[in-house]
């Protein structure tokens, strides 16, 4: 460089900093904190956009510890998950633009991207017909930033399946560590069942995300073990660490993680058959069947609880029990909810309430024969299914595209199960469909393809199966 040059390039650092110092300096005497950060702010994002590779495992080291942040009761975000994933997002984008990638073709043509594509053309299509537009809007401006950042950058970056070690601990050290503290304050408060929301705080809102998240690694925890030799501190450490999502998962009294984690060994044992996605199907069938039967002369009245005998139990076993008998409130009230939903689908057939418009609307559908003690539901909590939740929230087009974009994934799980030639590449893909199993079934009784810390499998798995199917043929 020439002195020239060198004495130019020092007189814009001084002049940058000089800026800097004005901005800190007014945002004190105003008492403005954006003025005060506005430089940091914008020194950090130079940075972020020479390096946003850098960036993405920063964002998948702040999935575990994100924070739920409200802004108005029904806006929220996920911090500083969300803000990192914006920013990012423009960097993908950037980069798509801007350099050849050959990998993209492959990304293009896999039936993984056309079925997410449709997904969120839905999306639109729901939301442009939605009765609350604001909460819409929020929902497919959040599906497009983590199709961007958790699908097609996901698909960029692991090239290699050795590359794949480096997100393992980026999420592995952070995830690990609101397990330990989740489950100290667990045991401080000596395993109390009504107070299992609060041991989750402040990393997970509720004790559902706590388990959730922790069933939907476990396999990854699982396989990643077996990439250190026998023996070395790092396969113990990650032994010891199994046992203890396992303790924390059960303490977390999450009944659908019970079944979930029964679902993935069950899964593991049946995919020998390569039957997973038609059997996926089958469920599908025999549900709407056994719904539309009950549906005939109102026989799901039968169903109706006690409202003097449903109740919120204060001990796991009597919750437990009292879920078997139809008298547990947040049972009931699951099934309140479903009732109320599949009747709101009825007027909204099509392209149905819109994308977060559910909570809002619902109630007047429910029965009052169905009402249980928590029917309120000051918390605004959704319908406790995802599937149902399509189909009330972007009607029979968003419901159909979802079941075959899940039909579509176990289905590509099950081809490349069998085409893998390599261990280690088979593992991987066994790892992924019993995390997505997992997924799949805490589906059913909850919604969270939507959160942070559940959503993000959604689409990483997706993005890491389109790889495999590149590795094998690198393999045959």
């Amino acid at each position: 460089m020439t002195p020239l040059l060198k004495f130019q390039n020092n007189k814009l650092i001084i002049l940058l900093s000089f800026i800097s110092i004005l901005f800190v300096f007014v945002g004190f005497v105003f008492e403005n904190k954006i003025l005060i950060f506005l430089p940091f702010g914008i020194l950090i994002s130079l940075i972020f956009s020479i390096v946003p590779r850098f960036l993405y495992f920063i964002l998948i080291c702040s999935i575990p510890i994100s924070v739920v942040y409200d802004f108005n009761g029904s806006l929220s975000t996920d911090f500083p998950f969300e803000f990192i994933t914006i920013f990012l997002m423009s960097m993908v984008w950037l980069e798509i633009f801007t350099k050849k990638n050959q990998d993209l073709k492959t990304i293009v043509k896999s039936p993984l991207t056309l079925v997410h594509f449709l997904l969120f053309i839905s999306a639109i299509l729901s939301t442009i017909t939605a009765l609350n537009h604001t909460v819409a809007i929020k929902y497919t401006l959040a599906k497009m930033w983590y199709l961007s950042v958790l699908f097609i950058y996901s698909f960029i970056i692991f090239d290699k399946i050795e590359k794949l070690k480096k997100f393992f601990w980026c999420f592995y050290i952070p995830f690990i560590f609101t397990v330990i503290l989740s489950f100290i304050k667990t045991v401080i408060g000596n395993f109390n069942f009504e107070n299992t929301n609060l041991y989750s705080l402040p990393f997970y809102s509720n004790h559902v995300i706590y388990a959730t998240t922790m069933s939907i690694f476990l396999p990854f925890v699982f396989y990643f073990r077996t990439w250190y030799a026998k023996g070395s501190l790092v396969r113990i450490l990650l032994t010891w660490s199994i046992f203890l999502i396992l303790i924390a998962i059960y303490f977390s009294y999450t009944r659908s993680c019970y079944l979930a984690l029964i679902g993935a060994l069950i899964y593991i044992y049946f995919i020998k058959f390569k039957k997973t996605s038609w059997a996926f199907l089958l469920i599908m069938a025999l549900l709407i069947i056994s719904i539309k039967w009950i549906s005939i002369d109102y026989q799901f009245l039968k169903l109706q609880p006690d409202f003097t005998k449903t109740i919120m139990h204060q001990d796991f076993k009597d919750h437990l029990l009292a879920t078997f008998r139809g008298k547990d409130a947040s049972s009931m009230e699951r099934l309140n909810m479903w009732i109320g939903g599949v009747r709101m689908h009825q007027d909204y057939i099509w392209t149905g309430v819109g994308p977060n418009n559910f909570p809002s609307n619902y109630k007047p559908y429910t029965l009052y024969h169905f009402h249980t003690w928590v029917s309120d539901n000051p918390l605004k909590l959704s319908c406790h299914n995802y599937f149902l939740l399509m189909l009330t929230e972007q009607g029979i087009i968003g419901f159909f595209i979802f079941t075959i974009s899940i039909f579509t994934i176990l289905y590509q799980i099950d081809q490349l199960y069998f085409k893998a030639k390599n261990k280690m590449i088979q593992n991987l893909t066994l790892t992924l469909g019993a995390s997505f199993i997992i997924l799949l079934i805490n589906l059913l009784f909850s919604d969270l393809i939507e959160t942070a810390k559940n959503g993000f499998f959604f689409f990483f798995i997706s993005a890491i199966l389109i790889r495999v199917a590149s590795w094998n043929k690198k393999e045959l």
